[in-house]
């Protein structure tokens, strides 16, 4: 590492990067040759170049850092890539922009019902989730349209609805449960 003062905060870092499900890169070189130096000085080293990787890359190096992201397979893009790209974000600002509402309250029962459907319960304390499980939930609300407005602001993400073959917005997968209120327009790529 280098004995110079870094450029961005841990505590700025974090908050920008977190929250993410996808990201793209715009303005990054791919090196995909093996070094036969591995000697680099970075001031943020970024493992995995999925998703969550690439836009804390992104942030990283939007505020000035040097950065290196490191990945073990021939291409980029980790799991993420099997999404064909898309990703899923409540409250997004293309619906903000369309005036399409997604209540917190119900966008977060929507996302515990569908990632913890054994401990689920509306009526419990934190809708039958520990504390920890509902505090990740409601930061992913809390953040992840925050962030990936700030990505599209810095042109690292050029966001869309995703569209289906039949030019229709597609659905959520579980879009008939009461707790979806916004139904066809979380999904972007």
């Amino acid at each position: 590492m280098s004995s110079r003062t870094p450029r961005v905060s841990r505590r700025s870092f974090l908050a920008a990067a977190g929250g993410l499900t996808a990201g793209v890169l715009s303005d990054v070189a791919v090196q995909a040759a093996v070094p036969t130096d591995w000697t680099h000085e970075a001031d943020v080293v970024v493992v995995g170049s999925g998703a969550a990787g690439l836009a804390a890359a992104v942030a990283a190096s939007h505020q000035g850092a040097a950065t290196l992201v490191l990945e073990k397979a021939p291409a980029i893009g980790g799991t993420t890539a099997k999404s064909g790209g898309a990703w899923w974000i409540a409250d997004n600002h293309l619906m903000r922009r369309d005036g399409i509402a997604d209540p917190r309250a119900d966008a977060i029962a929507y996302m515990a019902r569908c990632s913890f459907p054994d401990r689920y319960n509306p009526e419990a304390p934190h809708l039958g989730l520990g504390p920890h499980d509902l505090s990740l939930i409601e930061t992913y609300y809390d953040q992840g349209s925050r962030v990936t407005a700030e990505l599209h602001r810095i042109k690292a993400l050029i966001p869309t609805y995703f569209i289906g073959y039949d030019e229709v917005k597609y659905l959520d997968y579980f879009a008939h449960f009461p707790e979806d209120k916004a139904p066809r327009r979380r999904g972007q790529i």
